[in-house]
C-alpha cells in the first residue's frame, strides 16, 4: 500500500545530550547523517549508533567533507575524476550498509549546485551519480537518490528564466543536471527547500514537483532536507514551518527531513539548546507532522460517498491508492451513491434491556413515527425529500432511498436536537448496516489497490515532492 510521507530530522549532535533521545520525543523515525567515501574505514560509529538504536537512515555519502580555510571559509570538494578510484572506495560502504534495510535513502553528495560545497563542472557530477547507481545496482540496493536541486531554482528552469539562480546554485546548471537525470536509474528525485523572511510561496513545492517528475522520467520525490530561517517572529516560523509540510504532504513526499539549526545561526532550531526541550517550532513541527493530509478530492467524496462501513471502506482504499490507479474505485464509490435501499422503520423502540420503549401516553414508541416527527420540525436540507419520507414513515410505509439521500438522513438524526439519544443510536445502527449490493462494489474496487508502489503516493502525472536545503558539516 501507498504511504503517507514520512518525516525526519538532521540534528547537530552538538545542540542536544541525545539524538536519538530528541527524536523520539518529536515523534520520528529517520535521521539524516553521512559518511566520506575518503575517510572510511570498515564502519561509522554515527550510522552504527543510530541503527543499533532502531532508527531509520537517510545517509548522504560525500566524496569527501567540506573543509576550511585559514580564515575559516568553506573550501568546496572537486567532484571525482578518478571513478576507478572512487567505486573502489565507494563499494565497501555498500558491501558493510547495503544489506540493512534500515537505511531508507542512499544519497549521492549533498546539494551538487551548491559552489560553496563542490567545485567542477555538473557533468563530472553526472558522471560521479551514474558510477554512484552502478555501484548501488550490484550491491542489490535500490533507494538511490540523486544530489538535490533546489525548488525555488526549479521554478525557475520550469518557467524558462534561464538567467536566474540564487547562492545555491545557477538555473543553467540545475537544468543540466534534471536533463542528466533523465536517463540515470535512481529512485528518487531530492528536492531541497527553505523558508525566508514572512512568508513561502504558495503551491511552490507542489508545481514544481508536477513538473520535474515527469521531466526527470522519475516516479516519487523525495527531500532529504528543508528548513526555515531568518523569519520575523517565531509565530511566523511556525507558520512557515507548518505550510511547507502541509505542501509536501500534498505533493506526495516518500520523505521529509528537517534540518534543525545550530544554535548559533540563522536556521530555525526544533530543541533548547543542549536541551530535549521543544522551541516552538519544534512543538509546530511535531504538531503538524502528526495531522494526516486529506487530499481536497477524498475530502469531497467523503461528503458524497456513504456514511457507511462500506463507504469509508472506499474512502480509505482511495486515500492509499495512487490516484492515477484509484479510478476503479472512484466507480465503486460513484455507483454506492446511486444504488438505491429500502428501509423498514416500522418497529418497536426497545430499550438497552429490550423492552420496549413508551411514549407519555404509554404506548409503544414506534421507530419510523418518531423519525416522522424528528423530519417535518427539520428547518433545512431538502424538503421535498424530507417531507415524503416523513408521511410514508408515519403511515408505517418502508422509504426506498438512495446512498446520497442516506448521507443526507443520517446528518439529519446526528443533529436532531429534538431526538432522545437511544433513538438516535438505533436508527444510526439501522442506517449503516452493510448492504449485499455495497459488499459487492466494494469487492470490485480491490483490484485498484492491490498492487500500489512502496513507497508513497507520488506519481509521474500528478507530481509529488518538494524539499530544502542541507549541510553535512556537522558530522
Amino acid at each position: 500500500m501507498a504511504t503517507e510521507t514520512q518525516f525526519g530530522v538532521n540534528i547537530n549532535p552538538l545542540s542536544t545530550p541525545d539524538v536519538v533521545q530528541l527524536s523520539d520525543i518529536i515523534g520520528v523515525d529517520i535521521i539524516r547523517c553521512s559518511i566520506s567515501v575518503k575517510d572510511f574505514k570498515t564502519t561509522a560509529k554515527n550510522v552504527d549508533k543510530y541503527l543499533s538504536e532502531g532508527k531509520k537512515i537517510s545517509l548522504t555519502i560525500n566524496w569527501d567533507y567540506v573543509g576550511r580555510d585559514g580564515q575559516g571559509n568553506k573550501v568546496p570538494v572537486p567532484f571525482p575524476t578518478d571513478l576507478n578510484e572512487y567505486k573502489s572506495k565507494l563499494s565497501p560502504i555498500f558491501k558493510k550498509y547495503g544489506p540493512n534495510k534500515n537505511i531508507i535513502m542512499w544519497t549521492c553528495e549533498n546539494e551538487p549546485t551548491t559552489a560553496k560545497f563542490h567545485s567542477g563542472p555538473m557533468s563530472n557530477y553526472l558522471k560521479e551519480l551514474k558510477a554512484f547507481v552502478e555501484v548501488a545496482t550490484v550491491n542489490k540496493v535500490t533507494e538511490t537518490v540523486a544530489g538535490a536541486v533546489h525548488v525555488e531554482i526549479v521554478k525557475m528552469v520550469m518557467n524558462k528564466e534561464m538567467e536566474g539562480g540564487t547562492f545555491e546554485g545557477k538555473a543553467t546548471d540545475v537544468k543540466e543536471l534534471l536533463d542528466g537525470y533523465k536517463n540515470i536509474p535512481f529512485k528518487y528525485l531530492n528536492f531541497h527547500t527553505s523558508a525566508m523572511g514572512k512568508s513561502y510561496p504558495k503551491d511552490n513545492i507542489v508545481t514544481t514537483a508536477k513538473w520535474a517528475l515527469p521531466y526527470t522520467n522519475k516516479k516519487y520525490a523525495t527531500s532529504d532536507e528543508w528548513h526555515i530561517e531568518d523569519y520575523t517572529s517565531v509565530d511566523v516560523g511556525e507558520q512557515m514551518l507548518r505550510y511547507i509540510v502541509q505542501q509536501q504532504k500534498e505533493a506526495g513526499y516518500v520523505h521529509s527531513i528537517y534540518i534543525s539549526g545550530t544554535g548559533d545561526d540563522i536556521k530555525g532550531i526544533l530543541n533548547q539548546w543542549n536541551t530535549h526541550t521543544l522551541t516552538q517550532l519544534g512543538e509546530g513541527y511535531k504538531d503538524e507532522i502528526g495531522t494526516p493530509y486529506e487530499d481536497p478530492d477524498l475530502i469531497r467524496l467523503k461528503e458524497i460517498w456513504p456514511i457507511t462501513e462500506e463507504g469509508n471502506n472506499l474512502v480509505a482504499k482511495l486515500n492509499t491508492t495512487v490516484k492515477n490507479d484509484a479510478q476503479s474505485v472512484i466507480t465503486a464509490g460513484n455507483a454506492l451513491v446511486a444504488e438505491q435501499v429500502t428501509y423498514n422503520l416500522n418497529y418497536e423502540l426497545v430499550d438497552l434491556d429490550g423492552i420496549p420503549v413508551l411514549d407519555k401516553n404509554n404506548m409503544p414508541i414506534i421507530v419510523g413515527k418518531a423519525l416522522a416527527t424528528a423530519l417535518v420540525e427539520q428547518t433545512e436540507g431538502n424538503m421535498d425529500n424530507v417531507y415524503d419520507w416523513a408521511i410514508a414513515l408515519h403511515k408505517g410505509e418502508p422509504i426506498t432511498i438512495s446512498h446520497k439521500e442516506r448521507n443526507q438522513l443520517i446528518r439529519i438524526i446526528r443533529h436532531a436536537h429534538n431526538m432522545m439519544i437511544l433513538l438516535k443510536e438505533r436508527l444510526l445502527e439501522k442506517l449503516q448496516e452493510k448492504t449485499v449490493a455495497a459488499e459487492e462494489a466494494e469487492s470490485a474496487s480491490d483490484e485498484a489497490s492491490a498492487e500500489p508502489p512502496t513507497n508513497g503516493r507520488v506519481s509521474t502525472e500528478n507530481g509529488q515532492p518538494v524539499p530544502e536545503i542541507i549541510n553535512e558539516e556537522y558530522w
